[in-house]
């Protein structure tokens, strides 16, 4: 797990993202700082985490493993709890401790540039923030590979960028593996609108007319440029 730093300010915010995390928003004073407590495990879960990771490696098929619905199914039938549950699935389908930043639907952008420093991220209210979480060079190095193993792609020190990696939400990210072009592995993710503007959406408000998107639609059609 990276170093989640204690950022002492003003809360103006506080939600979670998924549940059992817990996001705020911190006035430092003179900038706004985005704070993630994560889901914590006693010595008893994880033990039982241990135990469950074994298992599904001996007693589940790989299309059961990559399904999120039929993982969950087997994991409800050994009794374990939503905790577990939400842990195992971050860890087997998902994306470990970048989980709850993935789940976040006010963050547009996710950005480490760098091992060891705070990983930044650019909220739909609050704008450009650092956070309070750092990873080191082995994790993010874990990361990158994870995040271009979700994508369908890989990188190594042969292969040391990925510049557009698609990821499983629709999400797009850009990732460099330690090698000369970089001082440690990075990895940005533009994150996409998991409700985005449809046609329909947009002419339902009125914030186009009939004509208007018909003549849009046209240009898109004949691929001509268009510039919002």
């Amino acid at each position: 797990m990276p170093k989640y730093e204690e950022l002492d300010g003003v809360v103006i915010e506080e939600y979670s993202p998924d549940g059992f995390s817990k996001v705020r928003i911190v006035n430092l004073g003179y900038e706004y700082a985005y704070t993630l407590n994560p889901l914590v495990l006693d010595n008893n879960e994880r033990a039982e985490l241990d135990d469950i990771m074994e298992r599904l490696s001996y007693r589940l098929k790989p299309k059961e493993l990559t399904d999120p619905v039929a993982l969950e199914k087997v994991l409800k039938s050994w009794g374990l709890s939503d905790k577990l549950i939400y842990v195992v699935k971050s860890e087997v389908i998902g994306y470990s401790w970048l989980e709850p930043l993935i789940r976040d639907e006010h963050l547009e952008d996710i950005q480490c540039f760098k091992a060891n420093t705070p990983i930044k991220v650019t909220h739909r209210d609050y704008g450009l923030m650092r956070t309070n979480i750092i990873p080191s060079e082995d994790e993010v190095d874990r990361m990158v590979k994870l995040l271009a193993y979700r994508g369908g792609s890989a990188v190594s020190v042969f292969r040391a960028k990925e510049d557009s990696v698609i990821l499983p939400t629709g999400d797009r990210a850009a990732l460099t593996f330690k090698s000369e072009i970089s001082p440690t592995s990075s990895f940005t993710i533009r994150k996409f609108p998991r409700h985005p503007w449809t046609p329909t959406r947009i002419l339902s408000t009125g914030m186009l007319s009939l004509e208007a998107m018909a003549f849009l639609w046209l240009c898109i059609d004949a691929k001509l440029p268009v510039v919002v």
